[in-house]
């Protein structure tokens, strides 16, 4: 499980699920919660028919991803999603806790406190800097 950018990708012509072509993306890894901060090219099938996730380039996204042949690799069925959208997997891999814990919860709550202080601040500091 990593949060990773990718920075870039190309087609390899066979080597996906079904053997078609594979799209490889380098990644740019900012957190790695499991494994290596060293993963520099993730698979995935081109086609979304054959289970293939369609990555945006500079999108930071919450990559669960498993060995397969020369690359790491990942699918529809991972659980790989962008970062904005990756919520409680994200909390549970930050806190090592468990979903639909009180735990699990009080995590969440203050994550968005923090979230909540910060907007306020930034938006405090943009009013200043406009009034001066």
């Amino acid at each position: 499980m990593f949060v990773g950018i990718p920075v870039a990708a190309h087609t390899s012509p066979s080597g996906g699920l079904f053997d078609g072509p594979q799209r490889i993306h380098d990644f740019k890894v900012l957190w790695a919660f499991k494994g290596s901060r060293e993963i520099p090219q993730l698979a995935t099938d081109e086609s979304s028919a054959a289970c293939g996730l369609p990555f945006l380039t500079g999108m930071p996204y919450f990559v669960y991803a498993y060995a397969s042949n020369d690359f790491l690799a990942t699918n529809t069925c991972s659980r790989t999603t962008p970062l904005p959208l990756a919520g409680s997997d994200f909390v549970s891999a930050l806190f090592g806790l468990d979903v639909g814990t009180g735990e699990f919860y009080a995590a969440v709550a203050v994550l968005l406190t923090i979230l909540v202080v910060w907007r306020r601040r930034m938006r405090r500091q943009r009013l200043l800097n406009e009034g001066a």
